[in-house]
């Protein structure tokens, strides 16, 4: 299954921060650091790459990301302030809420009910990006045979749900973001590849949680057919996300070096969560 990311300029509401001073790229120096010599922290590349392994291993071990509530983050959370803690810093885990924040409430489901019933089945005939939409929608398919024309959408009712091809005419994020700024219920997304290509797994990107659509990306099988279906009949469908909104408790890590000055205090920061569709090495792991 192929992944497509989503290349916008919309940021999520809520970043997740893990705040790593100098982090434990200083692979000599820890505690006698604090004293207020700097001489002995230093950054190599045989350090770097270490800590680029390990947060791949994590990333392997759970899922294959370190995304944002999924145990990856909590833990990358934890190797990270274990290092921290080696290398001689303070460390301090604080815990923040966001709100209105993606839960994952249950299975999604994908059906077409007129003009004749089908259950389509995940991860053969549609995947789901994550996060998904919180929005379910019962409603008629309506082919844009031009996704990349933002007035390619406008024969589509509100409520109604979109079918599109995913194509090297325009980015998927330009084929969601045009179609976000519509009144729609749904996306449908066929994959690219021709005959026998399973659906492609879409990075929803920046584009905020409470903007998307119920979206789906569909094989390129199971897309033609309904396509051709759609073109010739009304076709009504049914998207059940399995998403909801709701409160998700996360951990910030916040190192200091002991016996610093109050009075100087150089700050630095990065996001310790990679997207949902990879462990983030080339992402927030490399920075």
């Amino acid at each position: 299954m192929r992944t497509t990311h989503a290349a916008v300029a919309v940021r999520r509401v809520m970043a997740v921060v893990g705040v790593v001073l100098l982090m434990a790229w200083l692979t000599t120096a820890g505690a006698g650091a604090g004293a207020g010599g700097t001489s002995a922290l230093t950054i190599t590349g045989p350090g770097l790459l270490e800590h680029l392994e390990a947060l791949q291993t994590i990333g392997d071990a759970n899922g294959g990301n370190r995304a944002f509530d999924e145990p990856g983050y909590d833990t990358s959370v934890d190797y990270v302030a274990g290092r921290l803690e080696s290398a001689g810093y303070t460390v301090t885990r604080q815990t923040i809420v966001g709100a209105n924040e993606p839960v994952l409430a249950g299975p999604s489901s994908f059906a077409r009910i007129l003009p004749t019933p089908r259950a389509y089945v995940d991860g053969v005939d549609y995947d789901q990006p994550e996060p998904g939409s919180p929005v379910d929608v019962s409603g008629t398919v309506v082919v844009v045979p031009d996704a990349c024309d933002p007035d390619g959408y406008a024969g589509v009712p509100a409520g109604g749900v979109a079918l599109v091809q995913i194509s090297d005419a325009c980015d998927v994020g330009v084929q969601l973001v045009f179609a976000t700024l519509m009144p729609l219920g749904g996306l449908l997304m066929i994959s690219e590849g021709g005959p026998g290509a399973p659906p492609e797994h879409i990075d929803p990107g920046d584009i905020p949680f409470e903007y998307q659509m119920a979206t789906l990306t569909m094989s390129a099988d199971a897309g033609a057919e309904l396509w051709a279906l759609a073109e010739s009949d009304t076709v009504t469908v049914s998207i059940t996300t399995g998403w909801t909104s709701g409160e998700v408790e996360t951990t910030n890590v916040l190192a200091e070096l002991p016996g610093a000055s109050s009075d100087e205090v150089v700050m630095v920061g990065a996001h310790l969560d990679s997207v949902p569709a990879g462990p983030g090495i080339n992402d927030n792991g490399s920075g």
